[in-house]
C-alpha cells in the first residue's frame, strides 16, 4: 500500500537531482532507491534551497517548523528537521556508512549527470563539479 501511495505521488510531480544522484548509488552498491534517496535529501535541499527559499520555507513549515526571520532562515531549519527524521528513523547519514568508496564519487557523478531527464526539473542548475561536491558533502 505505501509503494502504491508512493507511486500516486510521484506521477503528479517531477522528481529532480536527489533522484538523479541517487541511481549510481543503486546500479553500483545495489542500494535501495528509498535508502539512497533519503541519504542523499539533507545534501541536495542544502544545495537546493537557495535557488528556491520560498519553497523550502514552505516544506519546513509542513513539517512542522516554527516560521522564521526569513525564508532562507526556515528554510534551514526544515533541512534540520530532515536531518533529524533521518536520524530517529535510523537511516544511515553519510555515503561511508553504507560502505560506498570515496574513489567511487567521480564516476556516481558523472553517471548522475547523464539522468538530464531528471536534471531539468531542478530549482537550481547543477554541474558535475556540483555533483562531486554534494557526494562530498554525503561522504
Amino acid at each position: 500500500m505505501g509503494s502504491m501511495l508512493g507511486g500516486f505521488c510521484l506521477g503528479a510531480v517531477n522528481t529532480a537531482v536527489v533522484h538523479a544522484l541517487s541511481y549510481p548509488l543503486g546500479s553500483m552498491f545495489h542500494l535501495p532507491h528509498g535508502l539512497s534517496n533519503a541519504l542523499l535529501l539533507p545534501y541536495i535541499m542544502e544545495y537546493n534551497y537557495v535557488a528556491a527559499p520560498k519553497k523550502y520555507a514552505e516544506v519546513a513549515v509542513a513539517l512542522g517548523c516554527d516560521r522564521l526571520a526569513d525564508d532562507q532562515e526556515t528554510a534551514r531549519a526544515g533541512i534540520a528537521k530532515i536531518r533529524t527524521l533521518i536520524q530517529a528513523c535510523g537511516v544511515p547519514a553519510r555515503l561511508r556508512e553504507v560502505d560506498i568508496p570515496r574513489e567511487a564519487i567521480p564516476q556516481m557523478a558523472a553517471d548522475a549527470m547523464k539522468i538530464t531527464r531528471l536534471l531539468v526539473n531542478n530549482p537550481r542548475e547543477i554541474t558535475l563539479q556540483d555533483a562531486v561536491s554534494i557526494f562530498n558533502a554525503a561522504y
